[in-house]
């Protein structure tokens, strides 16, 4: 960039050969695609399938439990307040539910933050504009933005529940002491 004074104090950020994207020290002032540092379509299908083997270990029914797939049923009828109580002793077990399923809960704003907090695979929270069902407000907090990029390391995010005025009245009921005493492998 080019001062008042004729002096040059930052380096041209755009790419050196293609002069359309910006491009990186490391890559001798290159973009990702005029350098070859993009991923390739091997390493692509090998992160989507890293990701949908967490996803079915790690998802409420994931691997068909019955006892898993009944609470998945159930889970539309419950009051938001249950339904968070639920999704709350789910989370600290690790058990989380799947983009596909949580979507046919969404309803309400309260009802949309109760399940966009606890979706497993976060990647696949995506608008309707990119495909997805998801409305953006979920989108944008619990999900990647409409990334089509796969995560490297499918963990979940540490994005708990939006403490705003549609949530701030929920709180965690004590619920049968069934649900808690029942172990991962019996709801995955």
């Amino acid at each position: 960039m080019t001062t008042r004074t004729g002096m040059s104090y930052l380096p041209a950020f755009l790419c050196n050969k293609c002069n359309k994207f910006y491009g990186y020290e490391g890559f001798d002032w290159l973009c990702s695609y005029c350098s070859g540092h993009t991923p390739s379509s091997s390493d692509v299908k090998e992160r989507a399938d890293t990701c949908a083997a967490w996803t079915r270990e790690n998802t409420l029914g994931g691997k068909g439990s019955k006892i898993g797939l009944s609470i998945l049923r159930t889970l539309p009828k419950l009051s938001d307040n249950i339904l968070y109580s639920v999704l709350v002793i789910l989370k600290k077990k690790g058990i989380y539910l799947a983009a596909t399923d949580a979507v046919k809960l969404l309803g309400t704003i309260t009802r949309g933050h109760i399940i966009g907090s606890v979706v497993g695979d976060w990647w696949n929270i995506k608008t309707p504009h990119v495909g997805g069902e998801w409305p953006s407000y979920l989108a944008c907090y619990y999900g990647q933005f409409d990334s089509a990029a796969y995560p490297v390391h499918p963990q979940p995010r540490n994005r708990d529940i939006l403490y705003c005025t549609e949530t701030i009245h929920l709180r965690a009921l004590p619920l049968p002491a069934f649900i808690d005493g029942l172990g991962k492998k019996d709801l995955i």
